[in-house]
């Protein structure tokens, strides 16, 4: 769950220095994670830069994240709460490789059932535009649901490879270093 580092009112700043306000919170963000948790020592790091509002290419959020294994991951999004950046926030979150690889399995499982289902609706004698239609989008469904199995199957397995109190200690840490680290 992310949690708030951080917000600012920005609606002060002239325009034109809002966006670039947003990328020194995100440079600042990576310069904590890379201190805190450094390449040598096998942290993984990335950032990515996307537009919010696509009516405004030129306004940019950032996600960063660092990760070591499977298992261990923090994210961090510095993102404008509207296309004027009158405010921006910062969160932070635990953020894994496992869960991306579950979204990725449950996806192809729906993209799967969907083939089949169109598949199956195609060999039948009589059909319509709808029944395909229908068969389209009913591995929608199958991927949601394959997820929620493949999450709730893998939940004891979490929990047991990750210390819960320990994640929220250093979650905390880095919290109060990324606070210490921006501007107010």
């Amino acid at each position: 769950m992310a949690e708030v580092i951080q917000t600012a009112d920005l609606a002060e700043l002239p325009e034109g220095e809002r966006t670039g306000h947003l990328k020194n919170c995100a440079d600042r963000t990576e310069a904590v994670f890379k201190e805190s948790y450094p390449e040598a020592q096998g942290y993984v790091h990335h950032r990515l830069e996307y537009e919010p509002f696509q009516e405004w290419p030129s306004l940019k959020a950032h996600n960063l994240k660092v990760r070591k294994g499977w298992l261990w991951g923090f994210g961090a999004s510095v993102v404008p709460d509207d296309f004027q950046t009158r405010q921006m926030r910062l969160e932070l979150g635990q953020d894994l490789y496992f869960t991306e690889a579950i979204m990725a399995v449950a996806a192809v499982i729906g993209l799967l059932g969907s083939i089949a289902a169109v598949v199956f609706v195609l060999t039948l004698d009589s059909w319509e535009a709808r029944d395909l239609a229908i068969g389209a989008f009913s591995g929608i469904p199958v991927g949601f649901a394959a997820y929620g199995v493949i999450w709730l199957l893998t939940r004891p397995l979490l929990r047991a490879a990750t210390d819960a109190e320990a994640v929220a200690k250093e979650q905390a840490e880095l919290a109060q270093k990324l606070r210490e680290a921006l501007p107010a």
